[in-house]
């Protein structure tokens, strides 16, 4: 049960992944993806740790909502914070923040190196026909989200949903797969 929990996480992380990278959104649906899969497992196995759990995330949110009043972080991002906080216990979202930090520092940097390459990618998967309709399932009005995610929108935020993913895995890992 915990390896298939773990690959249902690992999907759903992958998928935050592309689209923060190409739209600069993470879809709430992934988000309760994550916490709706969190929730069944502890349902069904240890139901006591659901109250314990539910501290960390709820500090996390209300400090990504600050910090997405302030430009520093986006709401996708607290949002995703707070659902893998929320099956990965206090002690774990210590190590992801912590890693999510470091990553997010690499990949500021990489972006910023590379930041004529990367607008070309996402501009060439703006105009891929698959991608568009893979996009129409998690996204509700994803003209919407093209029209605001411009030129300019690519160059001045950075996706962290690119560090928060890896990091939150490697939590989940340490947390589930290992302990388990």
């Amino acid at each position: 049960m915990i390896m298939a929990v773990f690959a249902l996480l690992s999907i759903a992380l992958i998928l935050v992944v592309i689209f923060d990278f190409f739209f600069f959104i993470i879809p709430n649906s992934l988000s309760i993806f994550i916490l709706g899969t969190f929730l069944i497992y502890f349902l069904l196995t240890d139901y006591s740790r659901i109250p314990y759990n539910l501290i960390f995330p709820t500090i996390i949110f209300f400090t990504g909502i600050l910090l997405a009043q302030s430009n520093i972080l986006g709401f996708g991002d607290s949002k995703l914070l707070s659902s893998l906080s929320f099956g990965i216990g206090p002690f774990y979202t210590l190590h992801l923040i912590i890693y999510t930090v470091l990553l997010g520092g690499i990949l500021a940097i990489l972006i910023l190196a590379f930041k004529k390459h990367v607008h070309a990618i996402r501009l060439k998967a703006f105009q891929n026909n698959i991608f568009n309709k893979l996009s129409y399932f998690f996204i509700d009005d994803l003209i919407a989200v093209k029209k605001e995610v411009s030129h300019i929108a690519m160059q001045k935020y950075m996706p962290y949903g690119l560090a928060i993913a890896p990091a939150g895995l490697y939590a989940v890992y340490l947390s589930f797969v290992l302990k388990g």
